[in-house]
């Protein structure tokens, strides 16, 4: 499914379907390797991350989580996991604004975590051995089925990201998550970028109009890289004020294969 939608004051902004790509992608490896890429007989989700599940679970309908990270690794794998998790594992659609880099390589990153494959596998040189094959068509497979639906422009306003997401939901039935992977790159409508607090304040409005949760990434600076876990004192002030406007605000440490969620530790003074 490719949306279009379009104003006077935006350009198109579209959400294209992994479901496609999946697809699409089967019958290059069907050529490639002539075998035909069927349903899977003994494939099974991963469990994933135990903290990322049980934060998403915890999610109502118009929540907003903000997740902040430093390192950039775990921001591309807590975005990984946060899709298997909603889309495969919970086979629910879910709307993902991929602003860091194209949607193209992270359908593939996101291939590669599925089949278990190296990114620098060479699916495309048939060099592939029988059970890297095998696991490849599973994923395949399981992608095909699901309802994963990513921007294909990275330069994002902040009306293009809920008036697709507003389409979407209509067009599908609705859809069980937006997740946003850089809240400080939204655009506004001056093609500048928004600040993060008005994007917040728009993306809770978003969640309670239709009722669905909201994730949305906020990039700490990489440069403090020694302290993935730990907020440095000048980012208490911009930390607490933002946390002021979520439902939710924690912290993304640990590893790519061990992530880990907390809650900050910021002094919020009452509203008013």
């Amino acid at each position: 499914m490719n949306i279009q939608i379009s104003d006077k004051k935006n350009s198109n902004v579209s959400l294209q379907s992994v479901s496609i790509i999946a697809a699409e992608l089967s019958r290059d490896i069907e050529q490639i390797y002539h075998q035909r890429v069927g349903a899977p007989t003994d494939f099974t989700s991963s469990a994933g991350s135990h903290a990322v599940n049980q934060q998403i679970d915890s999610l109502r309908g118009g929540d907003l989580l903000v997740v902040a990270v430093r390192d950039k690794g775990l921001n591309e794998a807590f975005c990984l996991e946060t899709v298997q998790y909603v889309a495969l594992r919970e086979s629910q659609s879910i709307a993902f604004y991929c602003i860091s880099e194209s949607y193209l390589r992270f359908t593939r990153k996101l291939i590669d975590a599925l089949a278990q494959i190296p990114s620098d596998a060479g699916i495309y040189d048939g060099l592939l051995n029988e059970i890297e094959l095998q696991r490849l068509a599973s994923a395949l497979w399981e992608l095909s089925r699901s309802h994963i639906h990513i921007n294909q422009n990275r330069a994002v306003s902040i009306d293009q990201l809920c008036e697709a997401t507003q389409k979407q939901f209509q067009m599908a039935g609705g859809v069980g998550l937006i997740l946003v992977d850089c809240v400080q790159k939204i655009l506004g409508c001056d093609a500048r970028q928004e600040k993060p607090r008005d994007s917040l304040i728009r993306l809770k409005q978003l969640a309670t109009e239709l009722d669905i949760p909201v994730v949305a990434i906020y990039q700490l600076d990489p440069a403090d890289g020694n302290y993935s876990s730990t907020l440095m004192a000048h980012e208490l002030g911009e930390i607490g004020a933002l946390a002021r406007l979520t439902t939710r605000f924690v912290l993304l440490s640990g590893t790519p294969d061990n992530l880990a969620l907390s809650q900050p530790k910021i002094a919020i003074a009452p509203l008013g």
